[in-house]
């Protein structure tokens, strides 16, 4: 039986000879042997040599011939994303979502396109409107807090964060969101500390009622965050510097 271009160029793959693999699957080219599949592989083997230029127009071929244009078309934002033109990026994935306004892959990678380029409140409109589609997909839940994060808005991403850890997502997921919320605990904890030995009355309040204390103040702890309260020992803090002399309680 006749060994195919496409059969050599594989083979080339398999053996690491990207180059050959890309010469085979030209010749396929020539000889008319479905150029979409051609352009398609093209585009991935140009894009493992981060050979942008060639990546990037055989996946524009491969979004103009498919019937079908969707992953083709990410495939193309993904390496422009990668090749870092993340202008082109936005502008394509824009495009997709202008044809598109009701498809969820093109949403998808516009705010990722948005992310990348750091336009967080742009990302963040996407975000909402993924989640009002799909209230329970924890992956864009676990990114809108991210987005959130970076808005400076660490108690609402908080509650995203938490949201996917008491979902069924996967365990990656749940542990990422977790570790996320610790960072906040942590963060919102060392602000704690720090109000406590510069703010007489906050002092005095945390000193009747922990919980109450940093709740009334904006803070927004976890229930592990809220345990840790319990194990700040006053005594062992400087007082603010209007209470010296001050005797505390504990």
């Amino acid at each position: 039986m006749k060994v195919t271009e496409f059969e050599i160029a594989e083979e080339c793959v398999r053996l690491g000879n990207l180059p050959q693999a890309v010469r085979a699957l030209k010749r396929a080219l020539r000889k008319g042997m479905n150029p979409l599949l051609c352009y398609a592989r093209l585009a991935e083997l140009h894009r493992l040599q981060s050979r942008w230029n060639q990546a990037i127009a055989a996946a524009r071929q491969a979004v103009r011939l498919a019937p079908d244009p969707v992953p083709y078309r990410e495939m193309l934002v993904e390496i422009l994303m990668e090749s870092g033109q993340l202008e082109d990026a936005l502008q394509e994935s824009l495009e997709w979502w202008e044809e598109n306004p009701e498809d969820l892959t093109a949403m998808e990678n516009l705010a990722r396109a948005y992310w990348q380029r750091s336009e967080f409140p742009s990302a963040l409109r996407v975000l909402n409107r993924l989640i009002k589609i799909n209230p329970l997909c924890s992956e864009y839940r676990l990114q809108r807090a991210e987005v959130l994060q970076q808005l400076g808005l660490f108690f609402d991403s908080a509650d995203d964060f938490e949201t996917v850890m008491n979902s069924d997502a996967s365990i990656e997921l749940r542990f990422m969101a977790q570790s996320e919320v610790a960072m906040l605990d942590r963060w919102q904890m060392e602000l704690i500390l720090t109000m406590l030995m510069e703010n007489p009355l906050f002092r005095v309040q945390f000193s009747r009622d922990r919980r109450w204390a940093v709740e009334e103040r904006g803070f927004r702890l976890s229930e592990a965050g809220k345990d840790l309260l319990e194990m700040v020992n006053l005594r062992s803090l400087p007082l603010p510097p209007c209470q010296q002399g001050y005797v505390q309680p504990n």
